[in-house]
């Protein structure tokens, strides 16, 4: 913790006696310029003093910033919570809304409150915006070793007056500027990531364009030890993600990133009368159907299709995505197409369309038997019936009124010969 811990132990020893000594002498003497909370003194922007603590006291109420981490910059090393010769100054908030403070000169503390008045800061009033002991980088800001930095205060509203608290971590302290600097408009952007990957891409860094700050979304790692963050595609999954980079609490940068899955192709099909309802099963992207018949490429997404002659056809469906091809390929077997199956005669079904009583005829006839079947467009048999020892002509009236309105499909079958023909009910 550095030597401060047993430093404030004394202090707080013999605080007492400091407090009586101010007190005894406070009638006897003026007070100094930033002494007193309501004689804060204005700093400009750039370098102001150099300001000496020696001569500072404290009042009662002043606030005293949370002890903890010396390096953070939300409070102080100070674990007792004790003040010994604070300084107070004043800044109004650039147009930015974001500064940074700094007292380079010996072993300091600072802080920024928000208060209604300087009178409301000695009731409990004050609000602390930031407050640092020890600057973590002090030789690169050209402080001396534990001198204080505020290195970014934002979300500070322009034109509202703060007050900045200086204190000696040891008492009496010394001498040092404080330095006050614009830090211009917030730049919370980042660059190197894509609107769109793919799931197995590899991780990417993510660069803002101000550093500071940290990102949040599905897929984000920080690298230990580092101000680096990462982007992984197969972490944060298949889908929309939204990756934020917040530079501070009211300044932020969101970018949406969609990440696809690799296209894996299938499909399953259902044979009804020749009739190949085909069913896409693939994960994503555009399709394109060749039936292996010499028709059209179709890039429906379920289509159906109808063979005209019988045969073994190799059907096949590329899916195409963001992330490339797939392809896949079954065989389709097709039986029964024609009327010249049936050799014996010609077959008729009538009327078409119907409203379900409809007759089967089939001329000069002659089979050992001879089934009727209808089926749906799901490839369900709803009728069936067979006639045996058939010797001329044959007709058959079919009552099938109590079925849904649709397309069915009506099969005569011989044993060894097929016919199919559509039959509309409406």
């Amino acid at each position: 913790m550095k030597k401060k811990f047993f430093l404030k132990l004394n202090l707080v020893l013999f605080y007492p006696f400091l407090i009586m000594g101010y007190q005894s002498n406070l009638n006897a003497q003026t007070i100094p310029p930033a002494d007193n909370v309501c004689a804060a003194l204005p700093l400009s922007f750039g370098v102001n003093g150099p300001f000496n603590t020696s001569v500072g006291t404290i009042q009662v109420g002043e606030p005293v910033p949370p002890g903890g981490d010396c390096t953070a910059q939300t409070g102080w090393c100070n674990f007792s919570n004790t003040i010994t010769n604070t300084l107070w100054f004043t800044f109004v908030a650039p147009a930015s809304g974001r500064v940074s403070v700094q007292s380079p000169g010996f072993d300091t503390q600072l802080a920024i409150w928000d208060a209604v008045s300087c009178d409301s800061i000695l009731q409990g009033g004050a609000t602390l915006i930031a407050a640092n002991d020890d600057d973590r980088h002090f030789f690169l800001h050209g402080g001396v070793e534990f001198s204080s930095y505020l290195s970014l205060v934002s979300c500070l509203t322009p034109g509202k007056t703060y007050y900045v608290q200086l204190d000696p971590y040891t008492s009496p302290g010394g001498s040092t500027t404080i330095v006050l600097t614009d830090l211009g408009v917030a730049d919370p952007s980042f660059t190197t990531l894509n609107p769109n990957y793919c799931s197995l891409d590899p991780a990417v860094t993510i660069v803002p364009v101000e550093l500071g700050g940290f990102f949040t979304g599905a897929g984000v790692a920080q690298f230990p030890g580092t101000m680096l963050y990462t982007f992984d595609p197969s972490i944060a999954g298949v889908g929309t993600h939204t990756i934020v980079y917040h530079l501070s609490s009211c300044d932020s940068t969101a970018q949406t990133v969609v990440v696809s899955d690799f296209q894996v192709a299938a499909y399953t099909y259902s044979n009804v009368a020749n009739v190949i309802t085909f069913t896409n099963t693939s994960t994503s992207g555009s399709n394109s159907w060749n039936f292996g018949d010499g028709s059209a490429v179709s890039t429906v997404t379920n289509p159906v299709h109808t063979y005209t002659a019988n045969g073994t056809y190799t059907v096949q469906l590329i899916v195409t995505g963001s992330c490339g091809a797939d392809t896949v390929s079954n065989t389709v077997v097709i039986t029964g197409v024609g009327i010249d199956e049936l050799t014996a005669g010609s077959v008729s079904v009538y009327p078409n369309p119907t409203n379900g009583l409809f007759h089967v005829t089939v001329n000069n006839a002659v089979f050992s038997q001879l089934t009727i079947s209808v089926i749906d467009l799901q490839g369900k048999e709803v009728f069936s019936t067979m006639d045996k020892n058939i010797t001329s002509g044959y007709n058959k009236q079919i009552n099938l009124e109590g079925l849904s309105k649709g397309i069915y499909y009506v099969r005569i079958n011989t044993g060894t010969d097929m016919k199919v023909q559509k039959l509309i009910i409406q």
